[in-house]
């Protein structure tokens, strides 16, 4: 199977599987929502290093986040103190 760009309607079933929103997998990749919007509409279709990305964590059911090496949002983080 050759590797393309993600179609609009690829992006949205990939959002439902992982269980995230448009924001949310925006913010992870560092990407302005509204980029989101224009691959979720179909206005752009979303490149092949996103949609590699996107593609593995469905594939291996896993967040996007394990696999980019992002620390779980839901934990705080601790801050250094020097002493």
């Amino acid at each position: 199977m050759p590797i393309s760009k993600m179609t609009a309607k690829e992006y949205e079933r990939a959002l439902e599987e992982l269980e995230l929103s448009n924001y949310e997998f925006c913010k992870l990749i560092g990407v302005n929502d509204r980029t989101g919007r224009a691959w979720i509409n179909g206005q752009y279709l979303m490149q092949l290093p996103t949609a590699g990305l996107l593609r593995l964590a469905v594939r291996l059911k896993v967040s996007p986040a394990r696999l980019v090496g992002s620390p779980p949002t839901s934990f705080p983080t601790r801050s250094r103190t020097s002493s």
